[in-house]
C-alpha cells in the first residue's frame, strides 16, 4: 500500500490559557482569556471544509456565568474527491479542586480573652508554614479562624459544567451532582471520537463528521450576597459563611486562590500528632486554575 499523502494540515488555537484578574464585588474572582477566533479553511481540491462558528468563552470566566450563546461549533464538510481520514487531537485544561478539607484562614483582630472559647482559633506555624488549634489565649499572639471548611471529595471538585451535542445527537449534560465529574474531558472524548474516522471518495462528510457544538457553564447559588439553596443572607460576606452550601464554598475557595486575597486558602495537611493546615496557592498541585482547549484537524488522502 502507498503512503497516505498528506492534503492538508488544519489547525485551530481556539483560545489560550485563562489567568486571574481580579475579585469582583467582594464575591466572585474573574478569569481573562487570549482572544478567541472563528476560522475556516478549505483543503483543496478535494472539496473539504473544516469550519469553527461561534464563540466557546468570554473575556472572563466567572461563577454564575455561561458561554456565549450557541457555543462553538466544528466540524468536517463538504464532498471529497477521494478516500480520506479525518484525525482529530485536543488539548485541554480545567479549573479544579483537589481532594482534602479546605478553608479559608481569616485574622481576627479583636478577639479577647474573655471572647476566646466561642470559636476554633488558629496561630501560624513560621517554622513549618502550618496553622494549629490554639487552645488557650495570649495578648501577645496572632489568632485566625477559618471561614468556608469544605470537604472536596475524591476525584475533586469541577466547577465548570460542559456539554457537548454530537452527530447523533448525543450530550454530555451536567447535573448538580456531577460536579466529581471533569466533563470537559467527558466532552473532549465525544469531540474527537465524532471528528476523526475515514471516508469514502464522493461521501457527504457533514453527514459524517459535522456539526459538534460545545458549551460551558459555571453556576452557584449565591446572587447578591444571598445562598438561594441554602437560604442564607451572607452579611457583608461574613458572620453566615457556615451556612452556605458547599459548592459555594468550593468556588469561594478557587476565587480566593485565583485573586491573591491576603487571607490565606489552607487545606489539612495531617491529622495526628496534631490537626495542622498549610497554606494553598495557585502553584499548588492540588487545585488547577486554568481552563484551555486547543483543537487540531488533520484530513488526510488515502491512495
Amino acid at each position: 500500500m502507498k503512503e497516505n499523502r498528506v492534503m492538508r494540515i488544519v489547525a485551530f488555537l481556539l483560545l489560550g490559557g485563562l489567568v486571574s484578574t481580579a475579585i469582583v464585588s467582594g464575591v466572585t474572582a474573574r478569569y481573562t482569556s487570549k482572544k478567541e477566533g472563528s476560522y475556516s479553511a478549505k483543503v483543496a481540491p478535494s472539496g473539504v471544509l473544516t469550519a469553527t462558528t461561534g464563540t466557546l468563552f468570554h473575556e472572563t470566566v466567572e461563577p454564575n456565568t455561561t458561554s456565549p450563546e450557541g457555543g462553538l461549533t466544528l466540524g468536517v464538510h463538504g464532498v471529497s474527491e477521494m478516500r480520506g481520514e479525518v484525525l482529530c487531537s485536543v488539548d485541554y485544561q480545567n479549573i479544579f479542586l483537589g481532594e482534602g478539607v479546605w478553608g479559608i484562614m481569616i485574622p481576627d483582630e479583636s478577639v479577647t480573652e474573655e471572647s476566646y472559647g466561642y470559636r476554633t482559633y488558629y496561630t501560624f506555624d513560621s517554622t513549618r508554614e502550618v496553622y494549629t488549634i490554639e487552645d488557650t489565649f495570649a495578648p501577645d499572639k496572632v489568632y485566625y479562624y477559618m471561614e468556608n471548611e469544605v470537604y472536596v471529595e475524591p476525584g475533586g471538585y469541577w466547577p465548570i459544567a460542559f456539554q457537548i451535542a454530537d452527530n447523533s445527537g448525543g450530550y454530555v449534560v451536567q447535573e448538580d451532582a456531577k460536579t466529581t465529574t471533569n466533563t470537559l474531558e467527558e466532552a473532549v472524548n465525544v469531540m474527537e471520537s465524532g471528528v476523526t474516522g475515514t471516508f469514502e471518495a464522493y461521501e457527504n462528510l457533514t453527514d459524517r463528521f459535522g456539526n459538534q457544538n460545545i458549551t460551558w457553564s459555571w453556576m452557584n447559588c449565591i446572587r447578591d450576597n444571598f445562598c438561594e439553596k441554602n437560604g442564607i443572607v451572607i452579611e457583608g460576606g461574613e458572620g453566615s459563611e457556615g451556612n452556605i452550601c458547599d459548592n459555594c464554598k468550593r468556588d469561594r475557595i478557587i476565587q480566593n486562590l485565583m485573586n491573591g486575597s491576603t487571607a490565606s486558602v489552607v487545606r489539612k495537611e495531617s491529622e495526628e500528632p496534631e490537626i495542622t493546615y498549610k497554606i494553598q496557592d495557585h502553584t499548588s498541585d492540588r487545585c488547577n486554575l486554568n481552563v484551555d482547549l486547543n483543537l487540531n484537524i488533520v484530513v488526510n488522502q488515502i491512495d
